[in-house]
């Protein structure tokens, strides 16, 4: 139904108050739109400001998926990241947690990281519907190495890895719940948005030119993104020539405004949004270069739910049932403790 008069004016009141809640503060005016990515990005401030990002660390609940006959295949991932914000980005730094629900409309949950436009590798991380999760992502000084880490807090287990990179992207840091996409060699579609309900991403942490702060810090720019499946945008770091579809499904993300402190924020599912109303809310994304993820055919970038993890670089795909896995970039050190 579309929206015309007195009727477009309450709706679109409706959703500023959904949007920018009472309890949250530093709300934007202006977000940005994707269909793929839900929650906030630290960036420099203005076109001439230059700020290099070198870790980012947050904690969250692991949502619980509500996974009905009707949400078979739909897939949901929560995580934090350096790079990838800006739509020329070759590369994304990222750790996090999947939950997805299988055809069999099972939910599934798992961990992982990605260093893009590699594909996705398991963590040896269990990961449970309400486990509290802490992620970090921190840029070595010289440049050739990433550090990532995850934990679940609620189990006492936690995972390390010192990875070695050619180069990253340092314009940028994120908090986000995204939905992911399934490829082919011609074609990436972004997939459903499972229902996770709500995601509070709390005690947020961002370093940012050797000054650490949160995401309100005066130092940077705290851009907040909404995610609507009908957007023209979709952000994929390392893009090359499969253009990225929009999802079947009208299920979107919101992003509350910024706490107080700017140390957290809510990310809240939502069945479907009115597109009308979505274009009074935002702003419209720069057009991105051939949108795209180097993928090996029939490989899921980061979800479980289809049984298929890939190094992109090199092409290989491997299965979950063997718990093997494999990068492009060789660890240093692999802690896990107990």
């Amino acid at each position: 139904m579309r929206l015309a008069g007195p009727v477009a004016v309450v709706l679109i009141a409706i959703a500023i108050a959904v949007i920018g809640s009472t309890m949250f503060h530093h709300a934007s005016t202006a977000p940005s739109v994707s269909s793929n990515w839900g929650g906030y990005a630290a960036t420099a401030r203005g076109s001439t400001a230059s700020v290099s990002f070198g870790a980012a660390s947050a904690t969250w609940r692991q949502p619980k998926l509500r996974c009905t006959k009707d949400d078979a295949g739909a897939a949901s991932s929560v995580w934090v990241g350096i790079g990838g914000y800006n739509t020329k980005s070759q590369r994304l730094d990222q750790v996090g947690t999947e939950a997805d629900c299988s055809m069999a409309a099972q939910p599934i949950y798992d961990s992982w990281y990605e260093l893009l436009p590699a594909g996705a590798v398991r963590l040896p991380v269990t990961v449970r519907p309400g486990d509290a999760i802490t992620a970090s992502v921190r840029l070595e000084e010289s440049g050739r190495e990433v550090r990532l880490r995850l934990a679940d807090r609620t189990l006492g287990t936690s995972v390390t890895r010192y990875l070695a990179v050619s180069r990253s992207d340092s314009t940028s840091a994120e908090w986000i719940v995204e939905a992911p996409a399934t490829c082919n060699r011609t074609l990436c579609r972004t997939l459903p948005l499972a229902d996770f309900g709500t995601v509070t991403f709390s005690g947020i942490s961002v370093t940012g030119n050797g000054h650490t702060g949160t995401l309100s810090d005066p130092h940077w720019a705290a851009e907040r993104i909404l995610l609507l499946p009908a957007a023209a945008h979709a952000y994929s770091p390392g893009a090359r020539q499969r253009p990225v579809g929009a999802a079947k499904s009208r299920a979107g993300a919101l992003a509350s405004g910024l706490s107080e402190r700017g140390a957290s924020f809510v990310v809240t599912w939502e069945a479907s949004v009115p597109r009308d109303v979505w274009r009074l809310l935002v702003r419209p994304m720069p057009r991105p270069r051939s949108p795209a993820l180097p993928l090996v055919s029939g490989c899921h970038p980061a979800s479980p739910a289809l049984s298929c993890f890939s190094d992109g670089a090199r092409g290989v795909s491997y299965s979950k049932a063997s718990r093997s896995t494999r990068t492009n970039s060789v660890p240093r050190t692999a802690a896990v403790s107990a």
